[in-house]
C-alpha cells in the first residue's frame, strides 16, 4: 500500500515528531518514509524480515525487533502513534475489530489502520490467499468508541495517489487522534 499516504496521515497529524509503533512492521519501509523528529520501533515475528529491515535501515532513531504482536500489546508500552498497515488483513474479521481498542491503548496521540474495504472487495478467485477485508461503517463505529478519542476519519484508497492497483480501489484509511 502507498505508506507515504499512510505516513502523511489524515492532513498530516501522523507525521508530527513521536514515537512510532508499526506492528507487523515487514522489511521497516514506514521508517524511511518518517521526516526527521519522528523515532520508529517495528516488530514482526518473521526474523528474515526483521534483519532485512535491519540492514536497510539508515536512520539510527530507528528499532527493529522479532516480537509477537501480543507481547507488545500486554507490555504497558504506549508510543505517540500506533500504525498498522495491512496487518488486520491476516486476523479473522472480528479478531481486528477487537484488537482496536488494544492498539487504542498503546497510543498517547493516535492510531492510523489500513485495511481493505469488504465492500468493494470480497476477494476472489484468482486470490492465491485469505486476506480479510473490513466493513467501514464498523471500523467507523469501533473507532468512535474508542475512549478519549477526539476526531475520527475513514478515507477510501482513492484519496491517495501514492496507492496503487487494488489499494488505491478497494483501500481504507482510518486515523483517530485523540
Amino acid at each position: 500500500m502507498g505508506l507515504a499516504g499512510v505516513a502523511e496521515g489524515g492532513r498530516g497529524d501522523h507525521r508530527r515528531a513521536g514515537h512510532r509503533l508499526r506492528a507487523g512492521c515487514g522489511i521497516g519501509v514506514l521508517a524511511d518514509l518518517l521526516p526527521d523528529g519522528c523515532s520508529y520501533y517495528g516488530c514482526d515475528i518473521n526474523p528474515v524480515y526483521v534483519e532485512e529491515a535491519r540492514r536497510r535501515s539508515a536512520r539510527v532513531d530507528t528499532t527493529f525487533e522479532v516480537r509477537d504482536l501480543e507481547e507488545v500489546l500486554s507490555s504497558g508500552e504506549t508510543f505517540d502513534w500506533v500504525v498498522v498497515t495491512s496487518l488486520f488483513g491476516m486476523f479473522p474479521e472480528t479478531t481486528a475489530y477487537e484488537l482496536m481498542p488494544r492498539f487504542w491503548a498503546a497510543c498517547r496521540r493516535g492510531l492510523s489502520v489500513t485495511t481493505i474495504d469488504k465492500k468493494a472487495f470480497a476477494g476472489g478467485p484468482l486470490m492465491r490467499f485469505e486476506f480479510t477485508s473490513h466493513d467501514p461503517d464498523r471500523l467507523l463505529a469501533v473507532a468512535r468508541g474508542l475512549p478519549q478519542a477526539g476526531r475520527v476519519e475513514l478515507h477510501e484508497g482513492r484519496e491517495f495517489p501514492q496507492f496503487r492497483r487494488h489499494h488505491w480501489r478497494h483501500g481504507l484509511a482510518l486515523y483517530a487522534w485523540r
